[in-house]
């Protein structure tokens, strides 16, 4: 299993995946194709396939400078296989190399899992925010800084005293 760029032809499995990760359940309406064209518009989606089975997906919107994690999940019979570690870490050193200075996602609180993956990847609960999406979808934003807004200084070198 190996990442790829995901596009409008993917649309009918990125929809399927989705409704297999969250089905009913979820506080969100579900991903439609206009959302999918809107996102590759003003961002990209990358996939992990599992022969032609669309196994785990991360979607990533522009907000400049920043990126932003519209959304990552992975099939139920392919979890905990670190196919998401996968992708995040993939968006990091892209975001790295790009000089982008910072990704955000938000997490429902209870997603204990979303949680950790982020934290163990370096992101940092920055707020609560109550009704994010509207009454009783409250979120966590984890935000991972990767380029400091001002350089480093390094210390003053120490001045040598002279030997007499």
């Amino acid at each position: 299993m190996r990442i790829s760029g995901l596009n409008e032809t993917d649309t009918a499995a990125i929809i399927e995946l989705e409704e297999k990760c969250f089905g009913h359940t979820y506080d969100l309406p579900p991903l439609t194709p206009a959302q999918i064209r809107e996102i590759l518009s003003n961002g990209f989606i990358y996939g992990i396939r599992n022969g032609k089975q669309l196994a785990s997906v991360i979607d990533i919107e522009f907000r400049k400078p920043e990126w932003y994690v519209n959304g990552i999940y992975t099939h139920p019979d392919h979890q905990h296989q670190g196919l998401a570690q996968q992708l995040l870490a993939r968006v990091i050193l892209e975001a790295r190399k790009k000089k982008v200075p910072k990704i955000t996602a938000t997490v429902h609180p209870h997603n204990a899992t979303s949680i950790r993956l982020f934290e163990k990847n370096g992101f940092l609960k920055t707020r609560f925010i109550p009704d994010c999406y509207g009454p009783g979808k409250d979120r966590f934003v984890l935000e991972l800084r990767l380029q400091r807004k001002t350089p480093v200084q390094k210390p003053a070198a120490k001045k040598r005293k002279r030997l007499k």
